[in-house]
């Protein structure tokens, strides 16, 4: 082994979580948001682009299983790196900021789906509709 392998294996920039530690704190300190802000905004980042990446919409349940996946993710991250906003209820904090707009929306679109379904034409609810509307 020569010298540069061993400084580059020793090095921080080798242990990919001191490496996300330190993006992380960068990336705050560039946008200059706060921790809160910056995990409300990275959950409906991640809808977005499972949304798009995934071909589906918002309604389905692939899109908001990544968010509520990559949350528990960074979490699981922070408490590896022994990050001091892994300590108490921040990391129950965190997970609820970053997937609270993300779930809301996924409810909505799911509501909102249901609401304007056709009714298939010879199904028991189509039946309802058509022959028992108003009855008891």
């Amino acid at each position: 082994m020569d010298r540069h392998e061993k400084v580059a294996f020793g090095s921080a920039a080798m242990n990919p979580l001191v490496l996300y530690a330190e993006t992380k704190r960068s990336l705050e300190a560039a946008i200059g948001a706060s921790d809160d802000l910056l995990h409300l905004h990275a959950g409906l980042l991640i809808l977005v682009v499972a949304t798009v990446l995934f071909g589906r919409g918002v309604g389905s349940r692939l899109p908001i299983a990544m968010v509520y996946l990559l949350a528990l993710v960074n979490e699981s991250m922070d408490a590896l790196c022994a990050s001091p906003e892994a300590r108490g209820w921040e990391p129950a904090v965190d997970v609820a900021n970053t997937v609270l707009w993300p779930t809301l929306l996924f409810c909505l679109a799911r509501r909102h789906r249901r609401a304007i379904r056709p009714v298939k034409p010879g199904s028991e609810e189509y039946f309802r509709e058509k022959y028992l509307r108003g009855q008891t």
